[in-house]
């Protein structure tokens, strides 16, 4: 064995905690399985943020999202003045690799890593990706001790439209003779494909860690919905017009002192598309209201339709519920834990683990005591942070405890206020926030707490460009985000 053991990071973007283990799973996943039955699960995990950018960069720092990321003109990055725990490694030793899809390259991972590569939209587990994972480990370019951050955003492809899924969707996606929904089935893929994977992994002198971001509605759907959901998603498409593509070659070659000119006609090109699709999705959202069904299915079907301003707040366990799997030197086998913990907490337990020195003054703690026999619950900030600035709309906060959640609108405490009783109410249907005023109060005293001393402002540069964001904005739309 190695002086200290490698670390395998291993983040499967947007994977809901109960489509990877308990009686909601279907899927086929006997990888996934093995390493449950060798490893210890946390089955109340909670992200720090329903985004990728923000959670992504909280998992790194070990910080919530609002001091974790430096606004960077209309991107958000991660903050290289905090703490950040790949670099750590890197300082105690390690030789640190990241492979991710290209769409979060721009949080300066790049900057973090000794080894950052990433990978296109149309990159999955069954398709090219697998062997260009595994070529890091024929090469000999994972130098003991090492830190691999896999990010595979595989499940994303689930917001394709559907001529894109005929072309890029694994076999497993179109059998439906098995009792699986899409999300069920992109899952049996990743396994797949994760078998070869992990055949390269020596677990005695390796630390795995299975996890997501955060999670997604698309897990709950069933035919109907995922039916209502492909309409959606088309509806939502647009296709850039040859007007569009004549007008942005003359924008980009244009000279210096037209760029203000340029900057206002992306602007005004990009809100036109918004109020469109707006127009277009806003009858679907209001004729659900109309329909005789569950709320908790109303919630889903006004998500799927997701017009520009919150429908909904963003802070349901849908998206906040991750699977959070420790397995390697020193971690019981076979071990289902309850307590709630979060992402932030991840890293400063692989840290104590190895043995690696870290600044404390984070928001995330060490699970080690929960590993070791104690039993407690830490409570979670939930936070509605979005994956860049210009998708603000309304900014949603909240706590998080195993019997009840409770938020609120940032800056506003009395309206807009929801506690739920999630023992009684798991699908967060009916908010009691009215007739449970003792309760509410006790959330509140939480939050603020949590809230003392920060006003919520990112730190702000001006490094990226308009094409850049426009880029970005571009992907974040074509993987579902907006």
């Amino acid at each position: 064995m190695v002086s200290k053991p490698n670390v395998l990071f291993l983040l499967l973007d947007g994977l809901r905690a109960d489509k990877f283990l308990g009686e909601k799973k279907s899927s086929i996943t006997p990888n996934l399985d093995s390493l449950l039955e060798k490893g210890t699960y946390f089955s109340q995990a909670v992200a720090s943020a329903s985004g990728t950018i923000p959670a992504v960069s909280s998992i790194m720092t070990s910080l919530y999202s609002h001091k974790a990321l430096v606004k960077d003109n209309n991107l958000y990055r991660i903050n290289t003045k905090n703490q950040n725990f790949p670099l750590e490694f890197k300082k105690n030793g390690y030789n640190t690799h990241a492979t991710y899809q290209d769409v979060i390259s721009f949080l300066n991972l790049n900057k973090i890593f000794d080894d950052a590569s990433g990978y296109d939209n149309y990159s999955f587990l069954w398709k090219d990706l697998t062997d260009e994972i595994l070529n890091k480990f024929d090469n000999n370019m994972m130098q003991e001790p090492w830190l691999y951050y896999l990010h595979l955003y595989d499940l994303h492809i689930l917001s394709f439209i559907h001529a894109e899924k005929k072309k890029h969707a694994p076999d497993e996606f179109f059998d439906k003779k098995m009792n699986m929904n899409e999300h069920e089935r992109i899952v049996s893929a990743i396994d797949r494909s994760l078998g070869r994977i992990l055949a390269k992994i020596d677990l005695e002198k390796t630390l795995i860690i299975v996890t997501a971001d955060h999670g997604s509605e698309s897990g709950a759907y069933d035919e109907e919905l995922e039916k209502i959901n492909a309409q959606n998603i088309e509806r939502r498409f647009h296709k850039d017009g040859t007007s569009f593509k004549i007008a942005h070659k003359i924008a980009v070659s244009s000279p210096t002192f037209l760029h203000p000119f340029r900057k206002k006609l992306s602007f005004y090109y990009s809100e036109k598309i918004r109020k469109n699709t707006n127009k277009k999705m806003k009858p679907i959202i209001q004729s659900v209201e109309t329909q005789n069904i569950s709320n908790y299915r109303k919630r889903l079907i006004k998500q799927s339709a997701r017009f520009s301003g919150d429908v909904e707040s963003p802070l349901y366990d849908d998206r906040f519920r991750i699977p959070l799997l420790f397995v390697g030197p020193n971690i019981p086998s076979g071990k289902i834990l309850s307590s709630q913990v979060r992402s932030i907490d991840i890293f400063p337990t692989i840290a104590e683990l190895i043995g690696i020195p870290y600044e404390k003054n984070i928001d995330g703690q060490s699970l080690l005591p929960i590993l070791n026999g104690e039993k407690y619950d830490i409570p979670a900030f939930l936070d509605g942070a979005v994956n860049a600035p210009k998708f603000i709309s309304k900014e949603w906060i909240g706590i998080r405890l195993p019997a009840y959640k409770y938020f609120r609108l940032k800056n506003n405490s009395k309206n807009d206020s929801y506690l739920f009783d999630l023992k009684n109410d798991p699908n967060e249907e009916h908010n009691i926030a009215n007739k449970n005023m003792d309760i509410v109060t006790k959330m509140e005293d939480i939050l603020v707490k949590y809230l003392s001393g920060h006003s919520f402002k990112h730190e702000e540069i001006h490094e990226s460009s308009d094409e850049e964001a426009k880029r970005v904005e571009k992907e974040l739309h074509k993987l579902g985000y907006v």
